[in-house]
Formats: C-alpha cells, structure tokens, sequence
C-alpha cells in the first residue's frame, strides 16, 4: 500500500513537471552552425508543414544541453499556447514522412527531422519502458500525446493512460484492477518518433 501511495505521489508530481518545464516540442536531427538563428530554423518548418507562425506565439525557444557532444542537439520549442503546439504536431503528422535537412531547410547530407512531444526525464524513462515491453510482445501500440503516455494490449482494445512503472508492470502481468485502468479516448497510436532518434543525454 505504501509502495502505491509513493507511486502516486510520484506520479503527480510528474505529471505536473510535464505541464510546467517540459509542455514543449522537441526537433532532433537539426545541425547547429555558430551564430544560427533558431527562429529562422523554425520558420522554414513551419512553412514547410503549412503552419503559420510569428514570433509572438512562441514562448521560448532553444538548444538542449547534451553531455555527449557527438550527438546534435535538440531544439526545444515552447508555444505560448498549448492549442498551437497540437496544431503544430497534427500538420506534422501529415508531412512527417518528407521532413528532412535537405528539402525544409536546403541543408546537405540529408538528414530526417525528428519532431516530438519533450518528455520529462521521467516520462522518458517510463515510454522507453512500456516500449521495451512492446518489443516483447506485451503491448500493440505505445505513444505519447498531449503531456501524457498511452498503450494499447491489442489492436482492438481501449487506449490505457499509464501514470507510473507501477501500473505499468501491472497492466502487462495482468495484476492492474479493472477500476484502476484509466481508459481514453485517444484511439490513434501516434507513436512518439524518438524511439527512432539517436540517444541522447538531457539535462534538466
């Protein structure tokens, strides 16, 4: 019981770090060059997936600090408004497969733009977990979509918002009550496309 309550406690606080620091976008693969203007960076995106964009929408916008140097840096892009950042990810959704150095930003060797929901450390930790599950055939589907990780057992059962490692493990040894599934309405399994990316190390 105490091992739940401590899990749940860890969970919203969390739950209320992604809200806070991390209600961002990550862009990975990008080369960085002296003096480059991320703004500039991101103007050519947003034409490119058709998202009309000014300066006042964005509330901060920056590279990521990564202890290992060989790896280029994310650039993390923070909307004033939450509603601009989903509709910034749905229009990527319907390019994604085009996004690359060479056509949005005239950049040689052609490299695919990575782009994603910014995960908290620990959110990070606990998708890469539920993939890894998926790897071993527990789960169908795992995303992540509007601050929050999902699954999926099957292709036809609910999505099921997880919170913890605890519910986590629970849900896939089938020790998870039915009371205590949190399904959802997110039918679509958008997987978060850093599965995909180079590792890398972020600092907080």
């Amino acid at each position: 019981l105490l091992k739940e309550e401590n899990s749940k406690l860890k969970s919203q606080i969390n739950h209320l770090l992604q809200l806070n620091k991390y209600s961002a976008i990550k862009i990975t693969n990008v080369p960085s060059n002296e003096g480059e203007n991320l703004f500039t960076i991101i103007e050519k995106i947003c034409n490119f997936i058709e998202f009309k964009i000014n300066k006042d929408f964005i509330e901060d916008c920056y590279r990521l600090r990564i202890r290992n140097t060989q790896h280029l840096a994310p650039i993390i892009l923070k909307f004033v408004k939450d509603s601009d950042k989903r509709e910034f990810l749905k229009l990527k959704k319907l390019k994604h497969e085009q996004l690359n150095t060479e056509i949005v930003l005239n950049l040689k060797p052609k490299k695919t733009i990575y782009i994603s929901e910014f995960m908290s450390p620990e959110n990070n930790r606990l998708f890469k977990e539920a993939r890894e599950f998926r790897a071993k055939n527990k789960l169908k589907y795992v995303w992540f979509k509007n601050n929050s990780l999902f699954v999926r057992e099957t292709e036809q059962s609910s999505p099921i918002l997880i919170n913890s490692s605890l519910e986590l493990k629970k849900l896939v040894t089938h020790n998870l009550e039915a009371q205590d599934i949190e399904i959802t309405d997110y039918e679509e399994p958008d997987t978060d496309l850093s599965g995909k990316e180079s590792v890398t190390s972020q600092t907080s």
